[in-house]
């Protein structure tokens, strides 16, 4: 037959300069020893001329490049031509096909033409057996001048406290470049890759070469100036300008320009200190692009008594976007106190909260100085209070608060420096404007300086919590559950205090494969062999209808109609052989423009030909014949879920959840096979060990442990095994994957070690299912790994001396402490993970192990006052977003012993001369004294 008389063989070169291999020598003999591939089957056709014709099909997968020769034969004779020769070369290198800074600015985006490998062998590093560490390494892709650029060398990085470059894969054709603290890169800049490390996604390409230049930002976003300073001052008080809370330089510092105008004065005198100030600090503060620094100290001599200046701060990015601040300040003839909220504050400036957020509003406040000649310590005294009280906005009553102990806590705070508002107090949508008095305790009626803040509340995007997986391959005779359950971090409520409900709106668009067979044709077959039909499906894929109502069995459950949360269809409602794509919208009220209050996903559903070893045979007892009789029924299914919110912080350990349902004690496979019911209550969803899952409802199937070795035959038990099918731990094999869990790979439950997941990468983990029953099964559930706040560092900086009382600069120096202003400064995060918390810590030694001791609580403010012991201090800094990523610790030495020791004090005023003792007034003359003339008459009788 012609069929058996036609061959097909493929064989390599006979070395590696393609030289072909000589017929005559039996280089080309049948089966010589350079074969590569053989014929695997013939195809014989009959035209209706009668005449024959057949075709030869061998296949083979190339590892290498180089040259291969075809060799077809007939009856053992070569084809006319043969052997023919075959090229196989590389395809092209990827190209970078753009490279734009990001609208954020903490990155450059390299977006390539294909598909990459990620650079697969730097994943793999490490060897031994252990899974490597996380590698963001810029100094893998580029070459050193262009690390430098972006940032310089993690151990640089770590040698001088800051944040280094990082470079991370968002997706197959995208590589995120995050600068350092220290970057110079702008756009119009080159990026010089490292030959040999990028190619394809097949690995079969050209290594990626050359250079790439960063172009700049589509929409960059604006930066915003932040200016704080003491709104009021005393004589003898000079006045310190923080723009150091201002934010949008992407990770890298901003640049500083400060300007000033006076109401009774032209200025120049103290533009002129400004100015020299402004260059002093920058000095004295190497590191910022333009010799610039966020804060200066104008001392009291150069600001004149009875003059208000306003101060103005003028922030730039490094894509030249600016943005300005201004704040006013009296200077005042009063013993004031010097008082001012730290963050954002100003004219103009407002503080953006989210209503689920907790907020802390801080202050910094010092006594009026007395070291001048206007002032004495007992006019000032030692103390201060303080008083916040709500000047504009809604009125907060009782029922605004969550809870009474979270109002308690906020009233404890309503006298202190730092003001407590608990999440879900303030209405979204509304501006509170907030008031400081801070007063001196020794005269709080007539000596006092207001201070203002200004928040603004808006909503928090919902969580649309989806919790049956992004992708799940199910079989047609199986239940198909869609779950979500969405959650508000607003608490929203009407104006009777009910909560507002979820707008649930579903959808479904189908998509059938092209050489999909109908499996109605299995459903009257008695068949039991295994090899008879799969749980698989292949081929093209087309789209079919945007309602598929046509493939749905008795049409949509009236859950999908109503908008329910939970959809299920039940066993047959979806045909085999089609890809269901079920669209979800969860809204909720209040729906505020430029807020995620409503918020869509889509599930995808490919349903699988029920094999035949899985259709059901029960014995009806209790209807008479006792004839065994062919019934569908319900099969396993398996769905997926992880965090709520679709991403999950690097910093933190990451679960994910694999549930059963439909699976164990209904239906078991006897010895022959088929599986047969039996009676046994148990629960729907469960563990791989056969205990319920958390919050999930009792329904009359169970779930044998699929792990146990005694039910390793039975069909109907579904365990799962978990593995990563999309991000660069998909390049990992399992044993790498398990040394990255905390739980094994083969439980229902897998979780992550923190630090695991790469930053800015979107992962799909898979929970395949295992056991007989179950074979095909998968349910996807998808990720994305938030980055830390990044890029920033830490400065130290003696704090102003003029401000603490002789007494306290007595008692430091005496204990041999000093006071010092840490700054975290220019630490980036994307804008819906804003506002970020500081955390400040001594580095401290126990043992020989770094110990970090808390300077203070954690706070909302970039700045903290501290005392620091003498001798050599190593400060942290640790910055989380609103997700609890937490940055790398970024440091700074203080060495006490390097700063100039306190100044004395300056002698007290002497006390004015005394006056001239008042001459007395010359003594009176002594009365003369007075004479009379008596006149004595004599007479006689």
């Amino acid at each position: 037959a012609l069929a058996s008389a036609l061959t097909f063989e493929i064989f390599k070169s006979i070395d590696a300069f393609g030289t072909k291999p000589d017929v005559d020598s039996g280089g080309l003999a049948f089966g010589a020893g350079l074969l590569f591939a053989s014929t695997e089957d013939v195809t014989e056709l009959m035209s209706a001329s009668g005449s024959k014709r057949a075709t030869a099909r061998a296949t083979y997968s190339l590892s290498d490049v180089g040259t291969y020769w075809l060799a077809p034969r007939v009856f053992g004779t070569f084809a006319h031509g043969a052997p023919f020769r075959l090229e196989i070369v590389r395809r092209p290198a990827p190209v970078a096909a753009s490279a734009a800074v990001a609208d954020d600015l903490t990155r450059v985006e390299i977006v390539f033409d294909v598909d990459t490998d990620r650079a697969r062998a730097a994943r793999l590093a490490g060897g031994g057996g252990a899974p490597p560490a996380r590698n963001t390494s810029c100094a893998t892709y580029f070459d050193d001048a262009t690390v430098e650029k972006l940032g310089g060398s993690a151990e640089l990085a770590l040698t001088l406290g800051v944040s280094p470059p990082a470079c991370a894969w968002s997706d197959d054709k995208t590589l995120a470049v995050y600068f350092g603290s220290r970057a110079s890169a702008a756009p119009g800049d080159a990026l010089a890759f490292k030959q040999n490390v990028v190619r394809n996604k097949a690995e079969n390409s050209f290594y990626v070469s050359g250079s790439v230049s960063i172009t700049d930002p589509v929409r960059p976003v604006l930066p915003f100036a932040a200016l704080s300073a003491a709104d009021a001052l005393g004589p003898c008080d000079g006045v310190t300008l923080d723009a150091s809370a201002s934010v949008g330089g992407g990770g890298r510092p901003l640049t500083y320009a400060f300007s000033v105008s006076a109401d009774a004065t032209d200025g120049y005198a103290v533009t002129k200190a400004l100015d020299d100030a402004a260059t002093a600090a920058a000095a004295a503060n190497p590191g910022n692009p333009g010799a610039s620094y966020p804060v200066v100290r104008l001392s009291s001599a150069e600001l004149d008594p009875g003059v208000v200046y306003t101060f103005t701060a003028k922030v730039t990015d490094f894509v030249g976007n600016s943005a300005t601040a201004t704040v006013s300040v009296n200077k005042t003839m009063y013993p004031l106190p010097n008082a001012r909220i730290t963050g954002v504050s100003g004219i103009g400036n407002a503080r953006v909260v989210r209503r689920a957020d907790d907020l802390t509003v801080e202050a910094e406040a010092h006594l009026p100085s007395h070291q001048c000649a206007a002032l004495r310590q007992d006019e000032v005294g030692d103390s201060l209070t303080f008083s916040w009280q709500l000047v504009d906005g809604p009125v907060l009553a009782n029922s605004d608060f969550p809870s009474d102990a979270l109002r308690d806590a906020h009233a404890k705070t309503l006298t202190s420096r730092a003001l407590f508002i608990p999440r879900r107090t303030l209405r979204a949508g509304e501006t509170y404007r907030w008031r400081l008095r801070t007063s001196l305790a020794i005269n709080p009626v007539r000596f006092f300086s207001d201070s203002f803040a200004v928040i603004q509340a808006e909503s928090s995007p919902i969580e649309a919590g989806a919790e049956s997986g992004v992708n799940r391959h199910l079989f047609a005779d199986a239940p198909v559950v869609l779950r979500v359950d969405p959650f508000d971090p607003d608490d929203a409520r009407d104006a009777t205090g009910a909560p507002y409900p979820f707008t649930v709106r579903w959808s479904c668009e189908a998509f059938v494969s092209t050489t999909y067979e109908s499996s109605e044709s299995n459903d009257s077959s008695e068949s039991n062999d295994d090899a008879t039909d799969t749980a698989s499906s292949s081929g093209d894929i087309t789209n079919v209808g945007t309602t598929c109502g046509d493939l749905v069995k008795g049409g949509f459950p009236s859950s999908y109609l109503e908008g329910k949360k939970e959809v299920v269809f039940p066993p047959g409602a979806l045909a085999p052989g089609v890809t269901y794509h079920f669209g979800v919208s969860v809204s909720k009220e209040p729906l505020l423009a430029d807020v995620r209050r409503s918020v869509s996903l889509e599930m995808r559903v490919t349903v699988l030909p029920t094999p035949t070893y899985l259709r059901v045979r029960v014995n009806e007892t209790a209807e008479g014949s006792g004839d065994e009789k062919k019934e569908s029924g319900a099969l396993p299914t398996l769905r997926a879920f992880g965090p709520k919110s679709g991403a999950a912080s690097v910093s933190e350990r990451v679960t994910f959840r694999a549930a059963v349902s439909g699976c164990g004690a209904r239906f078991k496979a006897d010895d022959d096979g088929v599986a047969r019911r039996f009676g046994f209550a148990g629960f729907d969803f469960l563990h791989a060990n056969g205990t319920a899952v958390d919050g999930f409802e009792v329904s009359e199937s169970h779930q044998n442990n699929a792990t146990n070795a005694t039910n390793a035959t039975n069909y109907a038990c579904l365990g799962v095994t978990w593995s990563c099918v999309e991000g660069d731990l998909s390049f990992f094999d399992a044993p790498h994957l398990a040394a990255l869990a905390e739980t094994p790979i083969t439980n229902d439950a897998l979780v992550l070690k923190p630090g695991v997941l790469t930053p800015g990468t979107r992962y799909v983990f898979r929970a395949t299912a295992t056991g007989g029953a179950a074979e095909g099964l998968f349910a996807d559930v998808d990720v994305y790994a938030n980055s830390a706040p990044r890029g920033g560092r830490l400065v130290v900086a003696p704090a102003p001396e003029e401000t603490a009382s002789v007494a306290a600069l007595a008692a430091r120096r005496a204990m041999g402490y000093g006071a010092f202003a840490l700054r975290a400064l220019d630490f980036a995060d994307r804008a819906e993970d804003y506002p970020l918390t500081y955390s400040f810590f001594l580095m401290t030694f126990v043992d020989g192990v770094e110990t970090l001791t808390p300077l203070g609580a954690t706070q909302s403010s970039n700045a903290l006052e501290t005392l620091l012991p003498a001798g050599d201090n190593e400060v942290v800094v640790r910055v989380a977003d609103n997700k609890g990523a937490t940055s790398d610790a970024a440091r700074a030495t203080v060495d006490f012993t390097n700063f100039a020791p306190p100044p004395s004090p300056p002698p007290p005023p002497l006390p004015p001369p005394s006056p001239p003792p008042p001459v007395p007034p010359p003594a009176p003359s002594p009365p003369k004294p007075k004479s009379y003339e008596l006149e004595i008459i004599l007479g006689s009788v």
